[in-house]
């Protein structure tokens, strides 16, 4: 991961609302969600 990817990131997991549909359109599990789901 290189520092573009790692400052995506952190800009997503800031916007993160917890609803989850990010894990259900990525199955794969490429998308790590703990942050999020521990918001539920």
């Amino acid at each position: 991961m290189n520092g573009s990817e790692r400052h995506t990131t952190e800009i997503i997991e800031e916007m993160c609302q917890g609803c989850g549909v990010c894990v259900i359109a990525c199955p794969s599990g490429a998308i790590k969600v703990h942050h999020s789901l521990e918001r539920l």
